[in-house]
């Protein structure tokens, strides 16, 4: 199966983009656009690297840390919009 990254870079980054305005509206923040883009790359940065990393873990805790780590990132990038 053939992924080109440049979609998933597109992609990644206008969904983010999305989310972060829209959690911004819900949650009533001030934040700028400018810190929803570059909260946005983050987690587009995340999204690529993601997928290289693979361990020698036992297949149930690698997708535990995997979990753990995409909600990390999740609540870093609501952090970074709000500084």
């Amino acid at each position: 199966m053939e992924v080109y990254i440049e979609y998933v870079v597109l992609d990644n980054l206008i969904i983010n983009y999305v989310l972060l305005r829209l959690t911004n509206k819900t949650i009533k923040l001030k934040a700028k656009k400018c810190m929803c883009f570059l909260s946005s790359v983050v987690g587009t940065v995340a999204a690529v690297f993601m997928p290289f990393l693979k361990t020698t873990l036992p297949v149930w805790l690698n997708n535990l840390l995997l979990l753990t780590l995409k909600i990390c990132l999740g609540l870093f990038m609501c952090l970074l919009i709000k500084r």
